[in-house]
């Protein structure tokens, strides 16, 4: 079933080649971990503490889900430009 959410990134961690695992807490489900298939290539934007607008299919008898887009929902420049900024945010998550 394909849904559409809201959330902040947590972390990205990398599983293959070209895809990431994606953990995103959202206020519908809390946290929620993703596979994000060619997020590599795709996905310069997502960094940890980015609010995030997510398309997703998830079955039910499985805790991953399968990300088919992110793209960002409000753009935070002053963190990815600002190193102190930066290391706090990876520290958070």
């Amino acid at each position: 079933m394909k849904q559409v959410t809201k959330g902040i990134v947590l972390s990205k961690v990398n599983f293959s080649e070209s895809s990431l695992i994606v953990s995103v807490y959202n206020l519908d489900f809390g946290i929620q971990s993703f596979l994000f298939q060619g997020g590599k290539k795709k996905a310069s934007a997502i960094y940890p503490v980015a609010l995030v607008e997510c398309t997703y299919y998830k079955r039910p008898e499985s805790d991953l889900a399968k990300v088919t887009e992110i793209s960002l929902y409000i753009s935070n420049n002053q963190i990815t430009m600002n190193h102190g900024k930066m290391v706090i945010a990876y520290f958070v998550s």
